[in-house]
């Protein structure tokens, strides 16, 4: 049996859920997956073989869910244990000592450095020591990690290789979600994910409000959650009477295909931060699936993948954001050529069918 558990991801996280339970559960293995976060979700095809445990962030505390999942798999230890999040490393350290034989899988799924460093609210020495608590309070349990598993290529790997090996398998998406259109000129702009400043939003729709006075058809689709109720106010400001830019709360992972779909242009206006200078965001590659031509902040994470057929843009730089856009609506022949190049690399290269077998790979290692 295998338990795996996440502690604040949703529990439809396409990484956790859709992808690696999935394809466990495909290839024969039963899972036990434990989540503990707001709502509560299964698929409708629900296999027989995944045993499905959602404690409710809020009606327990992450402390009582913590102390409830160690006693039910010390009670029934797993072969494997897969943990998601860092606040399960506690769980992890404490039953790999009273069950040694348990494997245990550490799946980052950001550069927590970066992350840290980038959303800290302190500056200075303050966001120096915090972090640095941070760090060392991570590292006291990876002592425990049989396996590292990082969704980002250019995270930090030596922080993990110095413990046991380190395994990259990156967030592609499912070539199932593929749904190829008839493409027409570019109307209509998209961004899905986090709602916040160093995402660039606010460059986003300072760009659109300069475009959208040249493009009378142009709109812009915002999704996604706040992760400050500042910046929302900021946002509404920036807004304004702009009837064309059009806001919408995070939707479930198999709802944004819809929007995603019927967008023509995806955009990533990330700024230079260090989160953004580590992590390849999964919605690179669920707009060169569902063929939207990207505009990107030129970052060596996003470059990386579609160096060649993408529309790049200096960071945190609004009249550079104008014109990479532009770009497309200038150059259709260059839009739909940058399309099919990218729809092409995801056929052929960034597909989770194309990674899958190195998680199967490593539990056949590890059950061995």
């Amino acid at each position: 049996m295998i338990a795996i558990g996440s502690c604040g991801h949703p529990c439809d996280d396409e990484r956790i859920y859709h992808k690696q339970i999935n394809t466990l559960v495909a290839n024969g293995y039963l899972v036990k997956y434990f989540t503990y976060s707001s709502e509560s979700y299964m698929d409708e095809d629900d296999h027989d073989n995944i045993e499905y445990r959602f404690f409710n962030s809020s009606e327990i505390s992450q402390k009582q869910y913590k102390k409830i999942l160690f006693n039910l798999l010390n009670n029934e230890p797993p072969q494997i244990f897969h943990i998601h999040d860092m606040e399960l490393l506690p769980i992890a350290f404490k039953l790999k000592k009273k069950h040694p034989d348990i494997s245990i899988i550490y799946d980052v799924h950001e550069d927590l450095e970066a992350m840290w460093d980038t959303f800290s609210s302190y500056s200075g020495l303050i966001k120096k020591f915090i972090n640095t608590m941070l760090s060392k309070y991570e590292k006291q349990y990876l002592s425990c990690v049989d396996q590292f598993i990082l969704a980002n290529r250019l995270a930090n790997k030596k922080r993990y290789e110095q413990y046991n090996n380190c395994l990259i398998i990156e967030n592609f998406p499912l070539l199932k979600m593929t749904n190829h259109r008839n493409i027409s000129n570019p109307t209509q702009l998209l961004y899905h994910g986090q709602l916040s400043d160093e995402r660039g939003i606010a460059h986003l729709v300072d760009a659109f409000q300069i475009l959208s006075k040249k493009n009378s058809n142009l709109e812009l689709l915002l999704i996604g959650n706040y992760r400050k109720n500042d910046f929302q106010k900021t946002l509404a400001t920036l807004v304004g009477n702009n009837e064309k830019i059009k806001i919408l709360s995070q939707v479930k992972h198999y709802e944004i295909w819809n929007f995603l779909k019927t967008a023509h242009i995806g955009i990533i206006p990330f700024k230079n931060v260090p989160l953004c200078q580590k992590n390849t965001p999964t919605k690179l590659f669920e707009y060169m699936l569902a063929d939207c031509a990207i505009v990107a902040s030129d970052l060596k994470p996003i470059r990386e993948f579609c160096n060649q057929s993408a529309s790049w843009a200096e960071p945190g730089d609004v009249n550079s954001l104008v014109k990479a856009i532009s770009y497309y609506l200038d150059n259709n022949d260059k839009y739909i050529e940058h399309i099919k190049t990218n729809n092409d690399l995801i056929q052929t290269d960034y597909h989770w069918e194309a990674v899958s077998d190195k998680l199967l790979n490593l539990y056949r290692k590890l059950l061995n």
